[in-house]
């Protein structure tokens, strides 16, 4: 850990420079300005596909090997922490990997895509002697974190219960962009991919976390109950409820779409014995903390999640963690519970909605990516599914519970 100025410059290799890793990449960058981290090697496998990315990164003296075995092999003594943001098929093996090759890793959310991928990891982690974290990014900003400071000291007593609700429309477009996109397996791996396991699952985290007893844990669980719908032309789900209950009792209700024409959310409402922390991360977030758990209850305290990026965040805390030698904010630890909570949720079977149901609208741009290619893009959506989840959001009660002719009961699995 070489150090520049009196801060410890932590080094960095990262398994790949698509997709997501242009994130992490770009993160790495902001923090080598600032002396914190540095890019050291990274590995591409299709050289032909980036040739510009490696020309460009040995430009810059980072090394580049073909595949993720040969770069451990030659990094032995001059890297810290493997990037691990790839495919969710991909994440137990190469974290695996590297922790038994002796480097601290941080692995893109999910963690897994079962259960018995993330206990195998955490296996590897406790007996590695590094870290694993995990890219939950939320875990990582100013507001979960006070928020979790308030559950944690009992500012408002005991959290009581917690729900969440995003409606986040996705197209045709979305399902495109790679070839696990809207999958239950890929490459012969179970991945479940879907909203509460991938572009929200960010918020079923959140609460997992918030729900947990101490700084660092998430919470246990007794059972969770859940339901998966699909209006779109995938084998997965697009429309998802949960409902879990956790080993203290608390209640923690999840409601997603991506068949929906709109943006909302995601809104997260915390109730406590004495008060309620409502939370919603759309621009720069906004929290508002109140005295009782009351529609006229008093406004205590509010704040923006800030500007920072948050990608930023989670390198900065993981080079943190390597120099002051202590855990991240999140890792396999404190996130597994979530590849608990789909791996159960999948348990109960995705029940396809007929199509008078449903509305078949056209694309001109994609929510999350505004230089998207939409051409002959479409985004099918479910009659009246905003007011429906916002009533759902407000009654805690699933699709089926609410009597919609499509709905059908799920599974409740016992989780321990």
């Amino acid at each position: 850990m070489p150090e520049n100025g009196g801060i410890i410059m932590i080094r960095f290799a990262i398994i790949g420079v698509g997709g997501f890793a242009r994130t992490h990449l770009s993160a790495l960058a902001d923090c080598e300005r600032r002396g914190i981290a540095a890019l050291k090697a990274a590995v591409i496998r299709n050289p032909d596909k980036y040739e510009m990315e490696e020309r460009s990164l040995s430009s810059r003296g980072v090394r580049v090997y073909r595949s993720y075995q040969e770069l451990f092999a030659h990094e032995t003594d001059s890297i810290d922490v493997i990037i691990v943001p790839g495919g969710v098929d991909q994440h137990a093996e190469q974290s695996i990997a590297a922790l038994e090759a002796g480097f601290h890793v941080l692995c893109e959310k999910p963690v897994a895509g079962i259960y018995a991928e993330a206990l195998a990891m955490k296996t590897a982690c406790d007996a590695s002697g590094k870290f694993l974290a995990i890219g939950f990014q939320n875990i990582f900003s100013h507001s979960i974190q006070r928020i979790k400071e308030i559950a944690v000291s009992r500012k408002l007593g005991a959290l009581t219960a917690a729900e969440t609700y995003a409606l986040w429309a996705r197209s045709s477009a979305y399902y495109r962009r790679n070839a696990w996109a809207g999958k239950l397996t890929a490459n012969g791996k179970t991945i479940n991919d879907s909203p509460a396991q991938n572009a929200l699952a960010h918020y079923l985290q959140n609460m997992l976390y918030v729900a947990g007893r101490t700084h660092h844990g998430s919470a246990g669980m007794r059972s969770l109950y859940g339901e998966n719908y699909r209006a779109k032309d995938i084998e997965s789900a697009d429309t998802q409820f949960v409902r879990v209950i956790t080993n203290t009792g608390v209640p923690l209700t999840f409601i997603v779409t991506h068949a929906t024409p709109s943006m909302k959310g995601p809104v997260a409402h915390f109730h406590f014995e004495s008060g309620r922390v409502e939370w919603t991360f759309e621009g720069e977030g906004h929290t508002r903390v109140f005295a009782n758990d009351t529609r006229d209850g008093k406004l205590i305290d509010e704040f923006s999640n800030g500007s920072d990026s948050l990608a930023v965040r989670v390198i900065e805390d993981t080079a943190a963690a390597v120099a002051e030698k202590r855990e991240p904010l999140c890792t396999i630890h404190n996130a597994m519970q979530h590849t608990q909570c789909i791996d159960a949720l999948f348990r109960s079977p995705i029940t396809g909605i007929a199509s008078r149901y449903t509305e078949r609208l056209p694309v001109t741009r994609e929510f999350y990516d505004a230089d998207a290619d939409v051409t002959g893009a479409f985004n099918i959506v479910i009659n009246e599914i905003d007011p429906l989840i916002e009533r759902m959001f407000r009654e805690k009660k699933s699709f089926s519970e609410t009597g919609v002719p499509w709905g059908e009961p799920g599974v409740t699995t016992a989780l321990t």
